[in-house]
């Protein structure tokens, strides 16, 4: 599949999500520990939000990673999407903003479009597996045997 077509799915995925948390914020994070080592243990020690219009919005996300605890830096930049001013955009500004991001850096080094496609992908499929998961936990699945 075209790794640009992930893109696309974003807000599908975005949607089943969990909802207390911003989703610009929550996909930022989960593009982020798709750019890190498996077994990285992540604290999240800040983040914030810099929304400049037309301009896009930045997400900016601080942690530290690593035996070391490392600190570092993760940003992602999304789009301004919104065509006319409406009452979800007044409402919730951050709604005039794409749902995937158009670029990511990691501790100010800039992904390339593949690279980020690719972040997008993963971030998306492990998305759709703790739905899955989840789905299944809530309709008492997990302990069914196997289908044949």
């Amino acid at each position: 599949m075209n790794p640009i077509r992930w893109l696309a799915l974003a807000p599908l995925l975005a949607a089943c999500a969990d909802a207390r948390e911003e989703p610009h914020l929550r996909f930022c994070r989960q593009l982020t520990l798709t750019q890190l080592a498996p077994a990285s243990a992540v604290v999240w020690t800040a983040h914030h939000h810099e929304a400049r219009g037309y301009d896009g919005l930045t997400v900016t996300l601080q942690f530290e990673s690593g035996p070391a605890r490392q600190s570092r830096t993760s940003r992602c930049h999304y789009a301004y999407q919104a065509a006319d001013d409406t009452a979800l955009t007044l409402a919730d500004p951050l709604a005039a903003y794409a749902s995937a991001p158009t670029a990511m850096s990691l501790d100010d080094q800039p992904l390339t479009r593949e690279a980020l496609a690719r972040a997008v992908r993963d971030a998306l499929l492990a998305q759709g597996r703790a739905a899955v998961a989840h789905a299944r936990q809530g309709l008492g699945l997990d302990d069914a045997p196997p289908a044949r």
